[in-house]
């Protein structure tokens, strides 16, 4: 496995080819998007949180963190539905962490399912983890390293970058669309091996359970 590029790297492979005043801007800005919209293997990560408080919120920071993709409490795990959702269906919220949102620049409620609720409001016997992708770090010097261990992606998302500064929304979004398809291939490449699981339907068996229910 290649080690990740550094900006060094990046000046070298495709600076030549882009007309900027502030190359290191525009690769933040390019490196920044691909991180967020493409695959990222290896970047996610366990983190442990706080004890929700009393109303069954949970605070998270996003200065550290770009998302969060699941949680799990005493090691069972539970999904995370958008606050509207439970505006919109019956019984949502139930087994399910709720986005409540921004409720500062750099914070994230989230409230707990209503199956984990408490009457005596005594969250302190959950410990809960949170399934995470790291923010994005800006690079600054020649020396520091991008999440990525191959430049090409991130060179046709900064050729995006690019022609999107230029008002050519077009060719823009087909540098990108090829960029993020180079970071699917790099994910198949990195992510290892994987487990395949088979699923195998028998008719009869099918037929005669649901003939005797």
């Amino acid at each position: 496995m290649s080690a990740f590029i550094t900006l060094a790297d990046a000046r070298v492979a495709f600076e030549h080819l882009i007309v900027t005043d502030d190359f290191v801007a525009l690769v933040n800005r390019a490196a920044e998007r691909l991180y967020v919209r493409g695959a990222t293997p290896g970047w996610i990560n366990e983190v442990t949180l706080s004890t929700p408080d009393v109303s069954g919120h949970l605070v998270t920071t996003t200065a550290d963190t770009a998302h969060i993709m699941a949680f799990k409490v005493n090691d069972i795990p539970y999904d995370i539905m958008p606050l509207s959702h439970t505006y919109k269906r019956d019984l949502s919220g139930t087994d399910s962490f709720v986005d409540m949102g921004y409720t500062s620049a750099t914070e994230r409620t989230y409230r707990i399912p209503k199956e984990l609720e408490r009457d005596d409001t005594d969250y302190t016997s959950y410990v809960i983890t949170a399934l995470v992708r790291p923010a994005y770090t800006p690079v600054t010097s020649e020396a520091d390293t991008l999440p990525f261990q191959r430049v090409d992606s991130l060179k046709l998302a900064a050729m995006s970058i690019s022609y999107e500064d230029n008002s050519d929304l077009d060719t823009a979004e087909s540098y990108m669309t090829s960029a993020l398809r180079e970071r699917e291939t790099d994910s198949r490449e990195h992510r290892g091996p994987q487990t395949i699981n088979i699923g195998v339907h028998d008719p009869a068996a099918y037929d005669s359970t649901h003939h005797f229910e």
